[in-house]
């Protein structure tokens, strides 16, 4: 009785993960991506962990501000839907690990704003890869403050980081660590 429960027990288990495995190839493109090279080029050249583009506000639905941007930003079209966070705000960022090896996690941030009970604890984990895909972020309801946070581990050191724009000057704001890849309008030829 035994051994059938423990067979069955296995067989659930290889059931359950093949069930899990992702089949789909589409991230393999981007892996290859000329544009991701370069861009984890950049990063590595900096000795950042994470690279950064804001990518505008939304006040549409998601997916057509990304094929909007698609153009411009040719890397958006090739993650997939599993690399979308579509959180609270208007703010989106394309967010690109400096290696395939970097582990990421992006959690809510309870800044204190609507509750000051609250201020500054880790809500409710909203993504994880353990891959170092790219990834698309959508948060930010306040330009006061974050309410998200995204952290990265690479080769035993943790990065953690709360997407934003500065008030100061209009860019992503950017600590130690963190590369902003974005194209700003006097950058662009």
């Amino acid at each position: 009785m035994k051994k059938l429960l423990h067979g069955l027990m296995i067989f659930f288990c290889c059931i359950f993960l093949v069930g899990c495995t992702k089949t789909s190839d589409s991230l393999q493109p981007v892996e290859n991506d000329p544009v991701l090279a370069k861009y984890r080029e950049k990063i590595v050249a900096s000795h950042d962990a994470m690279g950064i583009l804001f990518l505008g506000y939304c006040n549409e639905p998601l997916d057509s501000f990304l094929t909007s941007k698609s153009e411009a930003e040719p890397l958006i079209s090739k993650i997939d839907t599993d690399h979308i966070i579509n959180y609270d705000g208007e703010e989106v960022y394309l967010i690109i690990p400096v290696t395939k090896d970097a582990s990421v996690i992006v959690d809510e941030y309870n800044n204190g704003l609507e509750n000051e009970e609250l201020a500054d604890t880790i809500g409710d984990q909203l993504y994880q890869s353990e891959t170092g895909d790219p990834f698309i972020l959508k948060a930010n309801v306040s330009e006061i403050a974050s309410n998200v946070a995204v952290s990265i581990s690479l080769d035993e050191k943790e990065y953690w980081y709360q997407p934003s724009i500065s008030l100061k000057d209009g860019r992503v704001f950017t600590p130690q660590g963190i590369m902003d890849l974005t194209q700003y309008p006097e950058q662009q030829n």
